[in-house]
């Protein structure tokens, strides 16, 4: 008779978590989600025509819908709200329209604010300086890159 009580007892230990988890305490589960901003990295290139600005989108979460907005600012000063653009997908390099000619010796900074489809919001801000010097200043930075990585030093 001890024998059977202490196998009663083993078996009914043994069996409670399957006997409890039996739809009785459903409530009591929870299914957590952890919705991630969306990661953006801007670009200011000059076109012909003028500027325009182009980032690409990092996102954790799968299949969600972004809304760009883009802003554009002009030494500093906010000139408007200039684009909204809907449509991009991750890892895909989006683009704005192209804006108007800058003048040399300004420097212009596209801000984008990227806003998923739970609401989360990324941003990121890329400046573009119009040199002075027009396309000599690229072939001064190709020269120059070119001189640092011959010495190894800069």
């Amino acid at each position: 008779m001890r024998y059977a009580v202490a196998l009663v007892v083993f078996l009914s230990v043994l069996m409670t978590p399957v006997l409890a988890d039996n739809g009785l305490n459903a409530a009591a589960k929870t299914t957590v989600y952890v919705f991630s901003p969306p990661e953006v990295e801007a670009n200011v290139h000059q076109v012909d025509g003028g500027l325009q600005c182009t980032w690409t989108i990092a996102d954790k979460d799968e299949g969600d819908a972004f809304i760009a907005d883009i802003s554009w600012l002009r030494e500093g000063e906010l000139i408007g709200l200039t684009d909204e653009v809907t449509g991009c997908t991750v890892s895909e390099r989006c683009a704005s329209a192209v804006i108007a000619p800058a003048r040399r010796g300004e420097e212009w900074a596209c801000s984008v604010k990227v806003t998923d489809s739970f609401g989360a919001v990324g941003e990121s801000t890329a400046k573009y300086s119009i040199t002075p010097l027009g396309f000599l200043s690229g072939i001064v930075e190709a020269v120059s890159s070119a001189f640092c990585s011959w010495l190894h030093f800069c």
